[in-house]
């Protein structure tokens, strides 16, 4: 855990009020939310991550909308809500596929962190599929 930064904090939080566009302001939400992971603040790193991802639907940046998606998932497990973190992963991938079609490496990547939360949470056909896919996109690259 990173020692509070007074001058780095407000300088976000003014990026964050200040931001003109959803865009800007979902990538200063983001910011805040990594922020407070780093300080251990597991519910304001949640607020502004879910912060991140409500602005960034309103864009047109797939792919920036799966990485705050992929982020906020790992910060919900520590709230233990296993089927908002599967919903969250699942909605990442379509993310990903639609910014880099089926076969990139980081759909590879959310494929293969969906299995993992599926065998985690024992259901293992899910998770064979999702296994499935991540290797046949290796395959195919």
């Amino acid at each position: 855990m990173k020692p509070a930064d007074p001058h780095r904090t407000a300088r976000l939080f003014h990026r964050w009020h200040s931001a003109d566009s959803g865009p800007a302001r979902a990538d200063a939400a983001h910011r805040l939310a990594v922020l407070h992971r780093e300080q251990g603040d597991a519910t304001k790193a949640e607020r502004f991550a879910r912060e991140a991802v409500r602005f960034e639907e309103r864009g047109d940046r797939p792919a920036i909308l799966g990485n705050h998606l992929m982020f906020l998932a790992s910060l919900v497990p520590q709230q233990a809500d296993a089927s908002e973190t599967l919903a969250l992963l699942r909605r990442a991938l379509t993310c990903y596929e639609a910014a880099h079609g089926p076969d990139h490496r980081e759909v590879a990547y959310v494929l293969s962190v969906l299995a993992r939360h599926y065998t985690a949470r024992g259901l293992e056909e899910e998770a064979r599929g999702y296994r499935a896919r991540h290797q046949r996109t290796l395959d195919q690259r």
